[in-house]
């Protein structure tokens, strides 16, 4: 769980009542947040307001593995999507933890017809993904 303290709620007209997005400090930086909020309750949540969120990367694009040394880094590319560049810490199936300028968790969401790197620990990587948070 991390801390966030929120700038912006907007629910998605485009998706359903139930989705949309949440821009807020994580650490003192600027993160934009897709969250699914089942209960739809989008006006409970107050500008300035600091909530428990629980915050992760899933892959949606792609991933590679890049020389040692690669400087670490996350930059926002879209909305809620991110490009990270950060050294593979944890690894286990699908779940990996990677240190860039935090560490964040992603879920690298392989599946069998992809022919992407084996990424082990120790690794530098690059990928692209949407940021996702569970409100807590």
């Amino acid at each position: 769980m991390a801390v966030v303290q929120i700038e912006a709620v907007d629910r998605s007209t485009a998706l359903n009542e139930c989705e949309g997005t949440l821009t807020g400090r994580l650490d003192g930086d600027l993160f934009t947040c897709h969250v699914l909020d089942p209960e739809a309750e989008w006006s409970r949540y107050r500008i300035g307001e600091s909530i428990d969120v629980d915050v992760w990367l899933e892959r949606t694009g792609e991933l590679s593995v890049l020389p040692t040394g690669t400087p670490p880094e996350i930059r926002q590319i879209e909305g809620c999507v991110y490009e990270l560049t950060g050294v593979v810490v944890e690894r286990e199936g699908q779940d990996a933890e990677v240190q860039a300028t935090r560490r964040f968790r992603v879920d690298l969401d392989l599946t069998p017809f992809e022919d992407l790197p084996d990424v082990q620990v120790g690794d530098t990587v690059r990928l692209r993904a949407m940021l996702q948070a569970e409100l807590g």
